[in-house]
């Protein structure tokens, strides 16, 4: 198992519809479906919370490969990754620019 080894680790969200037992994880870890944060953000109590703006070398994503092959490998990667990766492809698609960002999940 991976998850013991990740310091810190305090919420999981997952993709997709279903739920996810959590018997095999921690109990100090929450997890959380993508619709549960989205509806959360959406109350209107918390549309005003006051937060925190990442800097560049603050970790956004841990991702991690299957495990198909062996033990799953993990890569950290930070806001300043993320955003580079956005703005290389912003370059290479035809027609992208300010005007298409989207606020909202469909």
């Amino acid at each position: 198992a991976v998850l013991p080894d990740v310091v810190g680790l305090k919420h999981v969200i997952y993709v997709g519809s279903g739920s996810v037992s959590v018997e095999n994880y921690p109990q100090s870890l929450r997890i959380h479906s993508l619709q549960d944060v989205m509806d959360f953000g959406a109350k209107p109590e918390n549309l005003n919370v006051q937060s925190d703006s990442p800097s560049p070398s603050d970790l956004a994503v841990v991702m991690y490969t299957s495990g198909s092959t062996g033990r799953p490998k993990g890569v950290k990667m930070h806001h300043s990754n993320l955003i580079a990766g956005m703005a290389g492809q912003c370059q290479r698609i035809p027609g992208l620019g300010s005007a298409n960002h989207s606020t909202e999940h469909n």
